[in-house]
């Protein structure tokens, strides 16, 4: 995965690449629930959100979701935008895996970002935000795109 990649308007740290848009593209589009296991074929885009998005997600709680190109020789780009939660305890992770003996775990964000990219170097990317006890935030609303 080349990374997170935030543009230079995030609110809690310095930007790596500018922002990278994927919404102006036409596609089929839907919101997938926690725990939710998704295969995209190309072309296809997939919104992943906080619990109670764009309320104030619940405190003590883990929600993942796993993403797969359906072309195993395709990647995933994910764009987060905007993105809020408490940082440093609440923490959205990305682990990407090309195969049972090819796992990378890729970068834990936290904070406010107005946007950033994720990249895979696979087709295949798992999702987890976990909450602390207390200090909810708004979240985010994440899209996915094969």
């Amino acid at each position: 995965m080349t990374g997170l990649q935030p543009d230079g308007n995030n609110t809690s740290g310095g930007g790596i690449e500018p922002y990278y848009s994927i919404h102006s593209r036409r596609s089929t589009r839907k919101i997938v629930p926690c725990g939710s296991d998704n295969t995209l074929v190309s072309g296809e885009e997939l919104i992943f959100q906080s619990e109670n998005y764009p309320d104030n997600y619940p405190n003590s709680h883990t929600c993942s979701w796993s993403f797969t190109n359906a072309d195993q020789n395709a990647k995933l780009i994910v764009v987060c935008d905007p993105f809020s939660t408490q940082k440093n305890k609440d923490n959205l992770m990305f682990e990407e895996s090309g195969g049972p003996s090819n796992v990378a775990e890729l970068p834990k964000v936290s904070g406010g970002y107005d946007s950033f990219t994720v990249k895979t170097t696979t087709n295949s990317l798992t999702v987890t935000f976990t909450t602390s006890r207390k200090d909810a935030f708004t979240g985010f609303s994440c899209t996915v795109a094969s």
